[in-house]
């Protein structure tokens, strides 16, 4: 038997009466409000709440990028920012308030991984990694990753 997942899309009213349909970057500015909300043991496990600070970083982030990323809070006092191409490589930055750790697996073979850990103009740094990911940056595109691919994943 086939599991079947569907695709929630949140549709709104402007004061004007016109429907809309939220971006990513709302989307994520709207989870980040919504993870700073999150009280001690949010998980069940123990979890602390995340700071303000924290929050007001990863909006900043959000706020630079280009391409949005998947948003997920962390039970390390953490937020984690994902990505992933259509050759299953994998890109993680995991934000906490005084650094950013970064994980990049290319075509999820781990033994390739790389990480780095950023602690000084994140913002920028962040957006020029998911640049090069993407292929918008200085590096070349990766020819698995097509512009339909692109498409597919963000708009389809």
């Amino acid at each position: 038997m086939a599991v079947r997942k569907e695709k929630i899309v949140s549709m709104f009213r402007n004061r004007n009466g016109t429907l809309f349909m939220p971006t990513k970057k709302e989307d994520n500015i709207r989870r980040l409000k919504e993870i700073g909300h999150l009280s001690d043991d949010w998980n069940g496990y123990g979890a602390g709440a995340f700071s303000s600070a924290l929050i007001d970083k990863c909006n900043s982030i959000i706020n630079v990028l280009d391409i949005q990323p998947d948003v997920y809070p962390t039970g390390r006092q953490s937020i984690q920012m994902q990505y992933e191409l259509a050759d299953r490589s994998y890109l993680e930055f995991e934000i906490f308030e005084d650094k950013t750790l970064c994980l990049k697996v290319p075509q999820r073979i781990y033994a390739n991984a790389a990480t780095i850990q950023i602690t000084e103009n994140e913002s920028e740094r962040i957006r020029g990694i998911v640049e090069d990911f993407f292929g918008h940056g200085t590096g070349e595109r990766d020819p698995l990753q097509t512009d339909q691919a692109l498409t597919a994943r963000y708009f389809g």
